[in-house]
């Protein structure tokens, strides 16, 4: 689990230090306020590490080379290189960070193209243990659109041109690999068993992969639904079904969630907002960023009713860059933009059903 961490000129970001990061951690704020590339560079981060360790005769040798490599494919910048990822009028970026019980560190200057020099700890280098793929908890980002319904062509295209010319960053590729890998069999104890059968219970039937494709099996029934024929709302729980099933979320997965309200009917909503919470519980760690008001209050009213502290970021834009409020949901849903966009709405209507004509 991350349990720390600060940022120095990542884009937009001047500094941000989030001193106690929670099983559970909630991103809000404007658009362009960073909420994405926060997300992504803490992926690129832990996914390079999880990638490092699995090795892999196609992979780098190096835990610094995959960090490269991960933050060049992430965030695909126009440049293709590291340095284009420093905020601008600084000399470097940097991260640390607590993980997993240890303290991890790297920084690159903004003319570095791939090679990252300054990181720690050192002993990351090509002198690793390989695990096996198979039963390790994975790190996996979910941006706002489904991908079951084009998932063949999205990755058969990124095979045969790669990331820059394919347009989709690695977050997709990575959703994809995960969802297709036949995953583990048999028993094991760190299985997320209660998010599991609440998903079956919402999802009324069970998504598959079946020749290839992704289909959907209604409960009590033979018939198999194709993507096209699946409501976009099952098929974003899919994602979820899909890779509890196959061992890829499991007690120590990290998982990051960009918009996961996109496209949803506020009731599909709440129900995914209670699954995350649920993750949370069972020792899967969520970073989540969103716009929605029915998931921050869906889920500090899940904090306050099982007396659960979770992390709530609010970003702002200030003379200095971004700017960072923290709070504990278990505690109070503090004053923040989406709520004061949702009174400014009910004020307009007051003011407008007075000036109405009587």
């Amino acid at each position: 689990m991350i349990e720390s961490f600060k940022i120095n000129n990542l884009t937009a970001f001047k500094e941000l230090e989030w001193k106690d990061v929670k099983p559970l951690n909630v991103i809000i704020g404007l658009n362009d306020t960073g909420k994405t590339h926060l997300l992504k560079l803490l992926y690129a981060f832990v996914k390079s590490l999880e990638e490092w360790r699995r090795g892999g005769v196609d992979k780098p040798a190096n835990w610094s080379d995959s960090l490269s490599l991960k933050l060049r494919t992430v965030f695909l910048p126009h440049t293709e290189t590291l340095g284009a990822l420093v905020r601008r009028g600084e000399s470097k970026l940097a991260l640390s960070a607590r993980f997993m019980n240890e303290n991890f560190y790297f920084s690159f200057g903004k003319d570095t193209t791939f090679k990252i020099s300054d990181y720690s700890p050192e002993r990351f280098t090509e002198n690793r243990t390989k695990e096996p793929d198979a039963g390790n908890p994975k790190y996996l980002f979910f941006p706002p659109k489904e991908v079951l319904t084009v998932h063949r062509a999205l990755y058969a295209q990124q095979q045969e041109v790669g990331y820059q010319a394919w347009g989709f960053d690695a977050t997709y590729h990575d959703l994809i690999a995960a969802l297709i890998n036949p995953g583990v069999s048999g028993r094991t104890k760190k299985v997320v068993q209660y998010s599991q059968r609440e998903l079956v219970k919402v999802l009324k039937g069970m998504f598959i992969l079946d020749n290839q494709d992704f289909v959907f099996k209604p409960e009590g029934s033979n018939e198999k639904l194709r993507m096209w024929q699946t409501p976009e709302g099952l098929k974003k729980l899919g994602h979820l079904s899909l890779l509890i099933h196959n061992r890829s979320i499991l007690k120590g997965s990290i998982l990051f969630f960009d918009e996961p309200e996109a496209n949803l009917h506020p009731k599909a909503v709440r129900i995914i907002a209670k699954i995350l919470f649920g993750f949370a519980q069972e020792g899967v760690q969520i970073f989540l960023a969103t716009h929605s008001y029915f998931i921050i209050k869906q889920i500090e009213m899940l904090a306050r009713e099982n007396k659960v502290s979770v992390s709530f970021c609010s970003l702002n834009k200030s003379v200095n860059g971004i700017e960072a409020r923290f709070s504990d949901l278990c505690e109070e849903l503090p004053e923040n933009p989406i709520i004061d966009e949702s009174v400014a709405l009910f004020q307009d209507d007051i003011e407008l059903e007075f000036k109405r004509p009587t």
